[in-house]
């Protein structure tokens, strides 16, 4: 499963942040695109507050390789709105 918060990602769906994101086991809040299949995650960046850094306007990102799970809500998540996109 591939999910995102990001509208321009093949697996973006508006409510992913009712997920729960796992990275070699430890829960992570800062994911922007998770993929179980490809075991990759990118996430926000994070300064020694735990704030998103942003440089010249830019979200800083870094990318993850290795256990990455998502867990569903209860219920799982409604069906997501096709998104028309121009990234």
């Amino acid at each position: 499963m591939r999910l995102s918060t990001d509208p321009c990602d093949a697996g973006y769906h508006p409510q992913a942040c009712r997920c729960r994101i796992y990275l070699q086991g430890a829960a992570r809040w800062n994911v922007i695109t998770a993929d179980e299949e490809k075991r990759y995650a990118l996430l926000l960046r994070l300064d020694q507050n735990g704030n998103p850094k942003v440089l010249h306007g830019k979200r800083l990102t870094d990318e993850f390789w290795g256990d990455v799970r998502i867990e569903l809500p209860l219920g799982g998540l409604p069906p997501a709105p096709s998104i028309d996109c121009e990234c």
